[in-house]
């Protein structure tokens, strides 16, 4: 009976374990996950999201922002406030995306000490940001941070209304000066892409 149970226990601890559930992109939505990864400084700065209607939420660290949107081409950008010396510094970053129904696509959120950057990922040849997004999406303490501020709606209504018409205005110049990104159609991943099979 002792044999028995040892190779039941064993059984049982052998079985791989997934960190969470990806859930798959509505048929008629596309899904963007926002992901703030490890690699930047700024471990106390909170960026804002924002999409061409108004903001997303508040991005905060080794957090993550799953948003449904219309399949279509959108813009977002990302603010992040610096006190630099005596000025007070606005950092944004554009990212023009082309989305199909039923697809999931990813971006990087990276903090700097002066600045940020929004990075759409390429699932073919982006492998170090697919790995750094996969361990925040399977992090224990990501997913419960995640779960608090999901909750809070990612503290949207503290985000200032005026910084959406603010944002509008300054993407004129980041186009011109070709400092937009691009996150193209074809690169979207599936569910399983994002998981990480661990051994118990």
């Amino acid at each position: 009976m002792r044999k028995i149970i040892a190779y039941l226990m064993f059984i049982l601890v052998s079985i791989p374990s997934i960190s969470q559930v990806i859930q798959e992109a509505p048929a008629d939505k596309a899904v963007i996950y926002f992901v703030r990864t490890v690699k930047g400084t700024g471990l106390l700065a909170y960026p804002e999201l924002f999409c061409e209607n108004g903001p997303i939420g508040i991005l905060s660290y080794r957090n993550f922002i799953r948003y449904e949107c219309e399949p279509r081409n959108q813009l977002f950008w990302i603010l992040k406030g610096n006190i630099s010396q005596i000025t007070f510094t606005n950092y944004k970053q554009f990212v023009e995306t082309e989305l199909l129904a039923g697809k999931i696509y990813l971006i990087e959120v990276r903090v700097q000490f002066e600045g940020i950057r929004m990075e759409p990922v390429d699932p073919v040849a982006d492998l170090d940001r697919l790995d750094r997004i996969r361990s925040v999406l399977n992090s224990k303490s990501s997913l419960k941070a995640n779960k608090m501020m999901k909750k809070k709606d990612y503290h949207k209504k503290k985000i200032h209304k005026s910084w959406t018409k603010h944002g509008m205005e300054k993407y004129p110049k980041f186009v011109e000066k070709g400092k937009v990104k691009h996150l193209y159609s074809n690169w979207f991943v599936e569910p399983e892409d994002l998981l990480i099979i661990r051994s118990n």
